[in-house]
């Protein structure tokens, strides 16, 4: 009886929805994790409202890039063209938009870190 509890808590854990008040999406499957990964801010539109992004480009590819709808941008980055260092969580849920570009794929990004690239000083 305890083993089932378990068993069946473990499902819900599993399955367990997490809620966006921005986009109503209820269920988001998370994608990759990244680290210190270099990308460029961006505005794409979503439903009607400008949104900003984090676009990094894929490795040995010719004009592939991922985009990253963030949640919460920090004051400071809000400027379209600035280079960034940053650390979050892409996911994709069933209000993700597609992708508007050829190349490009389109994720939900909670960012955990992130600060200017220094690096092209």
């Amino acid at each position: 009886m305890i083993k089932r509890a378990i068993i069946l808590m473990s499902i819900g854990l599993i399955t367990s929805c997490s809620n966006s008040d921005d986009d109503n999406q209820t269920t988001k499957a998370v994608i990759k994790s990244v680290t210190d990964e270099i990308g460029t801010i961006g505005l794409m539109n979503v439903n009607g409202t400008e949104k900003f992004t984090i676009n990094t480009t894929i490795p040995e590819t010719i004009d592939s890039q991922i985009t990253g709808i963030v949640s919460e941008l920090p004051l400071e980055f809000n400027t379209v063209g600035t280079s960034v260092v940053f650390s979050g969580t892409y996911s994709s849920g069933e209000n993700t938009p597609s992708p508007i570009l050829g190349g490009q794929t389109v994720y939900d990004l909670t960012l955990s870190s992130i600060r200017k690239n220094e690096s092209l000083k």
